[in-house]
């Protein structure tokens, strides 16, 4: 039997040829387990989750009892986002193995990552139980305390995480989000952060610059800000791939996709029932105040950053495909096709957001997909949030955000021409859909919210709650970089913070040219009623 460790190993002609023989041995027994175990095996290697988990639940009326099988399906479904059979397989797993904790582990993660933050703190619990010197069980039970508002629990947690492992360097930066450092506390916590670099010889790169992103962070806070803004950079620098996907591909593909010559004849296609609502907006631009906002509305479930429009578009080849083999791949399309992407996008939701017929998917980068959503759900409301670009930006560039950002955002001229062609493709957006997409403004926001907040409850079809102000406990959970700000009052402290490093944002200013004195010109307009 080939196991998944060593079909990674393979190189592709490898698995090719391992594939033909297991073909054989199947065509002459099709019940040979050990071969449907190697087929799964390379299938996993191969990134085709659904063939690999055709082949396990060929295996699993033949091993019922196998707790080792049951994860392995619960991890595949977990990668394909189906947590609904993910949870299924990961809960018959630890019945069958209550002392397993790798499974109670795994079971914790898929919780978590399906939007149940309290379910995946009692998972972790349990395997903590188990295995009760576990550094990385605490720091997990720490991320979810921060998701859930519980944030002098989680500081806890990390602590704890780092008494029984000194130099996490996510337990490090987990304190960094949710802790404001007094100036006396920076050094320590500086030589806290140095010891773990120096340490942590074997960490991945996005660790090492989540550790640099902490340093900055207490540096900030205690106003010294040319010393912060050096950890920022070298934070960045880690962050750089090594091979750049061209920022402009996918915002080409999708503008000579969806034309108007595409979209109309299309215009009935997809599922005009639903109403799901997204907002958008580049990462930083106040999405995650908005979903607070519209998710406190008693009709509305709140369902986060959901990976599966672009999982979808990923698919489909936006960001990888030229230009030419993405249109003609989304113009062979059937209505069909586009009814069963509808139909897998609302499965997904329903698994995080539970069975409300109207939710938010705050996916900022969903921008992107625009004109997808809509073939997909012509009925969808988009609210579009903006925010000074300067601002925005320099609160990308500060940030620890997933590897996908770092093609953009790890160089401040690549950022600011990022921001501008993704100004053009809004543009392009609404010169195709005007009347359906809803803009608001970060700054008005804070400064006119309840008038903001009516306003997008208006455009998204529903009749006005005083609860939607209320918005502190709109959402039980929160995984983003904004957790602990969403369970705040609205503030308007983070307006104009980019002036702390203006005597280093000179590549970014250039860049972003004059889309910094039209935002503020719009923003005029505003406050003037114009």
């Amino acid at each position: 039997m080939i196991s998944p460790p060593q079909a990674a190993s393979m190189n592709p002609m490898q698995r090719m040829s391992a594939m033909g023989q297991i073909q054989a041995a199947l065509k002459r027994d099709r019940k040979n387990l050990d071969a449907l175990l190697s087929a799964a095996s390379i299938h996993q290697a191969n990134r085709e989750w659904p063939q690999a988990i055709g082949y396990l639940q060929k295996v699993l009326p033949h091993r019922k009892g196998d707790a080792n099988l049951l994860i392995w399906l619960a991890k595949l479904n977990a990668e394909m986002r189906d947590f609904k059979q993910a949870k299924l397989y990961s809960g018959k797993a630890v019945e069958l193995q209550p002392a397993n904790a790798p499974g109670w582990q795994l079971r914790g993660q898929i919780l978590e990552n399906s939007g149940d933050a309290e379910g995946a703190i009692k998972a972790f619990e349990r395997a903590l139980e188990i295995t009760p010197n576990d550094a990385e069980l605490v720091f997990q039970i720490g991320n979810c305390h921060t998701y859930m508002g519980n944030h002098d629990t989680a500081l806890a947690c990390y602590r704890k995480t780092l008494e029984m492992r000194p130099t996490h360097p996510l337990a490090i930066y987990g304190i960094s989000n949710i802790h404001r450092f007094e100036p006396e506390e920076v050094p320590a916590y500086l030589a806290q952060v140095d010891a773990a670099i120096a340490a942590e010889t074997k960490a991945p790169p996005y660790q090492i610059a989540a550790l640099y992103f902490g340093a900055a962070k207490a540096l900030e806070d205690a106003g010294e800000h040319d010393r912060a803004f050096e950890r920022y950079l070298a934070a960045n620098e880690i962050g750089k791939p090594a091979n750049p996907i061209p920022i402009e591909r996918n915002f080409e593909n999708n503008r000579r996709t969806f034309t108007r010559a595409f979209l109309e004849p299309r215009a009935k296609w997809g599922d005009s029932q639903a109403r799901p609502i997204f907002i958008v907006g580049m990462p930083r631009s106040g999405t995650t105040l908005v979903e607070s906002l519209v998710a406190a509305h008693s009709s509305v479930a709140p369902g986060g950053e959901m990976p599966m429009m672009d999982d979808i578009s990923g698919r489909l080849g936006a960001l990888h495909l030229p230009a030419t083999e993405y249109m003609n791949k989304v113009m062979a399309l059937t209505r069909a096709d586009v009814t069963k992407m509808a139909i897998g996008y609302l499965s997904g939701a329903r698994q995080i957001a539970g069975a409300a017929r109207r939710f938010t998917d705050k996916l900022p980068h969903n921008f992107m997909n625009i004109g997808l959503i809509l073939l997909l759900f012509p009925n969808a409301k988009i609210i579009h949030c903006r925010r000074h670009p300067a601002d925005t930006c320099m609160s990308i560039f500060t940030n620890g955000m997933t590897p996908a950002h770092n093609h953009y955002k790890t160089d401040l001229e690549v950022l600011g021409r990022y921001y501008r062609h993704y100004l053009e493709l809004m543009a392009y957006w609404d010169g195709l859909f005007a009347d359906k997409i809803h803009h608001v403004y970060y700054e008005d926001v804070v400064s006119n919210t309840e008038l903001c907040a009516r306003g997008m409850i208006e455009y998204a079809g529903l009749d006005w709650e005083d609860g939607v102000l209320a918005r502190e406990e709109s959402q039980k959970s929160v995984k983003t970089l904004s957790a602990w700000q969403v369970r705040q009052p609205v503030y308007s402290s983070a307006m104009g913070k980019w002036r702390r490093f203006e005597r280093q944002a000179g590549p970014l200013i250039q860049a972003l040219g004059d889309s910094i004195p039209r935002y503020e010109e719009a923003l005029k307009g505003l406050e003037s009623g114009e």
